[in-house]
């Protein structure tokens, strides 16, 4: 993960997502308006190498066991 940060920011948001959701796959778009419309493409592309979260047909995210396993460290 590059910006750590941005990355932690994306994982927090994805976990509560799933919470909220029963695990369902958040939206990229909707990701990057609760993000402020960062620049965060690359750090998604980090996530999904890392194995933290996984994508789906580019347009959907869902946090993985991997990367609730580090958030939850994390906090």
């Amino acid at each position: 993960m590059k910006n750590s940060e941005v990355a932690e920011d994306i994982l927090l948001n994805l976990l509560i997502y799933n919470v909220d959701n029963r695990e369902g796959w958040m939206r990229i778009d909707l990701l990057k308006l609760k993000m402020g419309n960062e620049n965060i493409e690359e750090e998604i592309n980090s996530l999904v190498d890392g194995k933290f979260v996984e994508l789906k047909n580019s347009d959907y995210l869902r946090i993985t066991k991997e990367g609730i396993d580090y958030i939850v460290q994390k906090v």
